[in-house]
């Protein structure tokens, strides 16, 4: 589901001067753009530097490191890149000024590109230190905004209940200080987790006071987040018309202020719209405009949830091909990230063991030189023991902190975990259930059969006794139909136990498909001739086709066989052909008794498949369709079925075509059996 949350931070080659004017004049726009973005991330290693050199002639101070922070939150919408290098500029800066404000807004802009980025652990701790350093009364917006975007990282860890927790502090601290914008992000939020736990008629009342409250506000921003949400919960409902109306009002305010990362999402959702209505051509542009807009912002989570939704959908319409393809690229791209948020945290570990190996080199300085200066030992050693305990106060306060942390994390995970084996255990429950009602159908069908054979030397004998030879010959038919039966139960039964286990190989070759129908025709001529049915075989003389002999010889058994069980005396059974675009499609035609619609739905389905009597009460379990299904996809070819009760059935399925080795000319004979 493609649901936006509102993270937002606004209120409402050397260090040449012309990368100063550069630099400033982007910090002075109205709305910085692409071009802006790329500027920043060309620049970023002396980027600090620019920044420094220009805070040295600001006058006031304050009013360019408020730019800069401005500026840094304008690039979320732009480039999450370029954001993470402007929060890097303003811790540069709040270590020159030694400004705490400065380093909370710092760690606040870092923490929120951090997470967009994909690295989670990375912004939730960057999150976390900028609202211990924060204060509340002195910087309230930045504080508020902390709190909302602590929830949103909650959210895509899919901790629920965490971001519903600080989504409800974002809107408590919001009404406490009468902030109207930061009550409404809080609000439409909120929505957004309530979705993930199916609580939809909660977060659609959410939303709407989310919308009437931004369009009070004129917030154009946040009503399209409104607007696209509630399509997403409408969408999930099966409402795909209102969905789509809701989706195309809130992606044309994004685009006219240019909210790239929202747009993203909303064409997505648009694209599920139209897949579901049919219309794949408008589904598939929409895809096509949030992969160009994620690879354009450098969102690599937002390119994730595309993939997956992409995979779904070509899944849904059976183009199987491209839905592996998205797969892969999904696992591809989750690796990629995982590994980068690995690497992210070694990099920071390494700085920080570099930062404090410097910070122990200077202090050692200082105490060397306070002890030639002042020669008092005593009160040196009394100050050294006093910053080491307050040190080890702080980093065994912060150690605390951070155990208390993961240790919620993992608890979080176990529980994820938790639920994912009960989801597995409930799917192999009913597969294991699907298997125990097929073994029923299967030793309820080989006994019937079985059971005939006992005693059938002493019935014979009795005949012989008799003189009953007419009978004795009933009586041999009924053998030979049974023990074909059991046969054909059999072979179907060990190709689909060899298919399941993927021990049976397709084995592709050049075959005379006239030549194979004739081989079937004849292994069922004394049964058709038993039910007086008259068996047609119609197709030309020269038939080539590519594919598995073996699977093919159990496909026209299954079909010929089926069509003599349901077939009743004095009936009909034809098999044509026809060629299409060079495919060759094979047709077998009855008139038995037909299949109910009922029935006809669920056909392939093995777990729906009950024993079905034949005209003359062969058994039968649906394995055989379900093996013709299987081997003809296995050759690239598809399977329909046709029927009506009383009106027969029609089963036909295509293969590709391979020309005769030895041309003929096309001349179409009758067969009959």
């Amino acid at each position: 589901m493609a649901i936006s949350i509102v993270a937002s931070l606004s209120y409402g080659q050397g260090t040449s001067v012309d990368l100063q004017e550069e630099l400033l004049e982007a910090l002075e726009k109205e709305n910085v753009g692409i071009k802006d973005a790329e500027f920043i991330i060309s620049n970023k290693d002396n980027l600090p530097q620019i920044a420094g050199e220009l805070l040295m002639n600001a006058e006031p101070q304050d009013s360019l490191t408020e730019k800069i922070f401005n500026t840094s939150s304008d690039f979320l919408n732009i480039s999450l890149e370029a954001c993470d290098i402007m929060g890097d500029v303003l811790y540069s800066l709040a270590e020159k000024l030694n400004d705490q404000k400065l380093l909370g807004r710092a760690n606040l802009i870092k923490g929120l590109a951090q997470g967009d980025l994909g690295n989670l652990e990375v912004g939730l701790e960057h999150l976390f230190l900028a609202l211990d350093i924060i204060d509340p009364k002195l910087d309230p917006k930045a504080y508020g905004n902390t709190i909302n975007n602590i929830a949103g990282i909650y959210l895509m860890s899919e901790d629920y209940e965490k971001a519903i927790e600080y989504y409800k502090l974002t809107q408590d601290f919001a009404r406490a200080n009468n902030d109207q914008f930061l009550l409404l992000k809080g609000i439409q939020n909120v929505a957004v987790p309530l979705t993930f736990i199916d609580e939809y008629d909660s977060a659609i009342v959410y939303l709407n006071k989310a919308l009437m409250l931004a369009r009070e506000l004129d917030e154009t921003l946040l009503e399209a987040y409104a607007l696209g949400n509630l399509a997403s919960i409408y969408f999930e409902q099966n409402e795909f018309k209102k969905a789509l109306k809701y989706q195309l009002e809130g992606i044309a305010l994004e685009a006219k202020i240019e909210d790239f990362l929202g747009m993203i999402d909303s064409h997505g959702v648009l694209a599920r719209c139209y897949s579901v209505l049919g219309d794949h051509q408008k589904a598939d542009y929409h895809f096509q405009q949030s992969y160009d807009l994620a690879i354009q912002v450098n969102a690599p989570n937002k390119l994730l949830n595309l993939y997956e939704a992409q995979g779904e959908v070509y899944s849904q319409r059976g183009e199987y091909e491209k839905a592996f393809g998205y797969a892969v690229l999904y696992n591809k791209l989750y690796d990629s990230l995982l590994n980068a948020e690995r690497n992210a945290q070694m990099v920071e570990m390494r700085e920080k063991y570099e930062t404090d190996q410097k910070e122990a080199a200077i202090q050692e300085l200082q105490i060397r030189e306070q002890l030639a200066k002042n020669r008092n030992t005593i009160l040196v050693i009394t100050s050294l023991l006093f910053l080491i305990a307050t040190i080890s106060g702080f980093l065994l306060f912060f150690q605390i902190r951070k155990r208390k942390r993961e240790a919620d994390e993992r608890n979080a995970l176990v529980t994820s975990i938790n639920k994912k084996l009960s989801d597995s255990q409930d799917e192999l429950l009913a597969l294991n259930k699907t298997k125990d009602q097929f073994f029923a159908v299967i030793a309820h069908d080989l006994r019937g059969p079985i059971t005939s054979f006992q005693g059938i030397g002493k019935l014979i004998e009795y005949t012989l006794q008799k003189g009953g030879e007419d009978k004795l010959q009933e009586l041999i038919t009924s053998i030979d139909n049974s023990a074909q039966g059991v046969s054909t139960l059999l072979d179907n039964l060990l190709k689909w136990s060899l298919s399941q286990t993927g021990t049976l190989a397709f084995k592709g070759d050049s075959l005379n498909l006239t030549q194979l129908i004739s081989d079937i025709a004849d292994i069922y001529a004394s049964t058709s001739q038993s039910k007086g049915v008259e068996l047609n075989i119609l197709i030309d003389k020269d038939l080539w086709v590519y594919g598995d002999r073996n699977m093919l010889s159990t496909v026209l058994r299954n079909l010929i066989g089926n069509a003599l069980k349901f077939t009743p005396h004095d009936g009909c059974i034809t098999v044509v052909h026809r060629v299409e675009n060079n495919h060759l499609t094979i047709e077998v035609c009855d008139s038995g008794i037909g299949i109910p619609e009922e029935k006809l739905d669920k056909i392939f389905d093995l777990s729906e498949n009950k024993s079905t009597l034949g005209t003359q009460g062969e058994k039968g379990t649906g394995l055989g369709l379900m093996l013709c299904k299987e081997f003809i996809e296995a050759h690239g070819g598809t399977i329909n079925i046709t029927s009506k009760p009383g009106n027969g059935t029609s089963i036909s399925f295509s293969l590709p075509m391979e020309e005769a080795h030895e041309p003929k000319p096309s001349t179409t004979v009758l067969e009959e059996v």
